[in-house]
């Protein structure tokens, strides 16, 4: 979450590579705040992927364009799944059912703060 332009709650620092359109992933770029479902590798008890809703935040550039990769910030709506995340984890970005890319962690930041 966003409190006074800064990030409050839990999040990861990731390296994001988007898939061009060509490729199945999105025809137009994302920008700054989008927010997307990620399957961080957390399954539920009937063995299905469990996908968690993130916000995704850059700062620059403002948007990336499909087939572009961008140093983003994860911020999970329910952190509490996201225990097992950690730097070298890849977690996949979809939107709806469709996979637009994948995200490697670069770093953990457990409190919001730096």
């Amino acid at each position: 979450m966003r409190h006074s332009g800064r990030v409050t709650s839990p999040h990861f620092e990731a390296v994001l590579h988007l898939r061009t359109s060509e490729q199945g992933g999105r025809k137009r770029p994302i920008f700054d705040t989008a927010r997307a479902n990620c399957d961080n590798g957390d399954y539920m008890p009937n063995s299905a992927p469990h996908e968690h809703d993130v916000m995704i935040r850059f700062e620059t550039p403002q948007q990336i364009a499909p087939g572009e990769s961008a140093a983003v910030t994860l911020v999970p709506a329910r952190p509490e799944f996201w225990r097992m995340v950690g730097p070298g984890a890849w977690v996949i970005v979809k939107e709806g059912g469709r996979v637009i890319g994948v995200a490697e962690v670069i770093a953990v930041k457990p409190d919001g703060g730096s």
